[in-house]
């Protein structure tokens, strides 16, 4: 607001994650590194999400494609906050580590149940 004498004004800041993102990819894209472009705009959740459901998982630590599919399946903990994926293979993670069990203990104690059983 203004007039002839006296003028006002105000505003505000608004700090969008995704524009940072976004600019940064840019610019390292611009330099040739398309590879770090990727892995910058795969820190967003719906971007990471749609690079699995291209085929085409986001690189990590070095590693792309195959590798990185590898990495993401046995760390789900990196994956970002907010992927409809995070859930699946933090369950297929649990899944994987649960213990079979080992049932050569039960298995000696009834042989040897057995073994002093014939002998009296």
């Amino acid at each position: 607001m203004q007039n002839n004498v006296l003028g006002v004004a105000t505003g505000i800041l608004v700090d969008d994650e995704l524009c940072q993102l976004l600019k940064l990819s840019r610019s390292q894209y611009a330099y040739g590194m398309k590879v770090s472009a990727v892995a910058l705009l795969c820190q967003d959740p719906r971007v990471w999400t749609s690079m699995m459901d291209a085929g085409t998982p986001c690189p990590v630590k070095g590693l792309i494609g195959a590798e990185a599919a590898t990495y993401w399946e046995e760390n789900p903990g990196e994956i970002p906050d907010g992927s409809r994926y995070k859930p699946e293979y933090l369950q297929a993670k649990v899944e994987e580590e649960k213990p079979e069990g080992d049932f050569d203990d039960i298995k000696n104690f009834g042989l040897m149940a057995l073994s002093l059983l014939l002998l009296f």
